[in-house]
């Protein structure tokens, strides 16, 4: 069953992917819709707790701390030991 949802993503997916790209290729680029103003503006660095690699330990501790009380919260409710992790 999951080998045939799997084919069906690709039979859909990699010939959509090849004709939007084929599609944009022969496409006149189009002008923008709006007034735009030709004077660059100073965009300011964004500040340190917006670090990608912050963000992402951040999330990866998060994730872990979920994994270690999952757990513990199924040993208190069904009264016994529920998974082989300490």
């Amino acid at each position: 069953m999951y080998v045939s949802i799997v084919a069906v993503w690709f039979v859909v997916s990699i010939p959509l992917t090849f004709v939007g790209g084929f599609l944009a290729l022969k496409l006149p680029i189009r002008e923008n819709p709006v007034k735009t103003n030709q004077i660059p503006r100073h965009v300011p660095p964004p500040p340190l707790a917006a670090h990608p690699w912050l963000l992402f330990f951040a999330g990866e501790g998060a994730q872990a701390a979920r994994c270690r009380g999952v757990p513990h919260a199924r040993t208190l409710v069904h009264g016994q030991r529920a998974s082989p992790l300490p």
